[in-house]
């Protein structure tokens, strides 16, 4: 395993990529950050604190500044559906759950977007576009990424869905309980 860089205080670098590995897309590569949620997929309020690990896919200038926008999303609340996120070409790129995607619907998903985009016109002068495409562990059940317009990697769906289900498979990204240790944890009553 790589050693991590400290990209943030609020989010845990586990696994990181400084580089490209590979031919997909233009430099891309990966890291993977974990850090605590107060809400559930479907961004309802939690009793017990749990853990998340989302991914970072980087493209060849393994751009950092998307870092203080993962920070506000965790601090909005708005982070918990996130799976994958990823900037290229002035796009920031989620890639949500599908269990998110289905019970938002269409129009859910436009008013979680609008959201997102007003924290991203918020960023000391960055200002990236927003696109919201959904992840299906359920192969049987469809397209594994359905991304839209924007993707997150700049190759053919097939190699970005069979290289995001691989960081899947081996990390298995989301939501999960704490450590044993940790368990205790309540979540904070706002």
């Amino acid at each position: 395993m790589k050693t991590s860089t400290q990209y943030s205080y609020l989010l845990g670098c586990i696994y990181d990529e400084p580089e490209e590995y590979g031919h997909l897309g233009r430099g891309t590569h990966y890291s993977v950050f974990r850090t605590v949620a107060w809400r559930d997929e479907k961004l309802d309020a939690i009793e017990k604190v749990c853990c998340q690990d989302i991914s970072v896919i980087w493209d060849e200038d393994h751009d950092d500044r998307i870092i203080p926008c993962i920070e506000k999303l965790l601090l909005a609340g708005l982070l918990s559906p996130v799976v994958f996120i990823g900037e290229r070409k002035g796009n920031l790129t989620l890639i949500v759950s599908s269990e998110f995607a289905a019970i938002k619907g269409q129009s859910g998903l436009e008013i979680y977007q609008r959201d997102i985009q007003a924290i991203a016109n918020d960023l000391d002068g960055d200002v990236w576009d927003v696109r919201v495409g959904y992840y299906n562990r359920d192969s049987e059940n469809g397209s594994l990424v359905k991304i839209g317009d924007a993707g997150i990697i700049n190759d053919s769906e097939e190699k970005v869905a069979t290289y995001l289900q691989n960081i899947d498979n081996l990390w298995s990204l989301g939501l999960k309980k704490l450590p044993k240790k940790h368990q205790h944890a309540s979540a904070p009553n706002f």
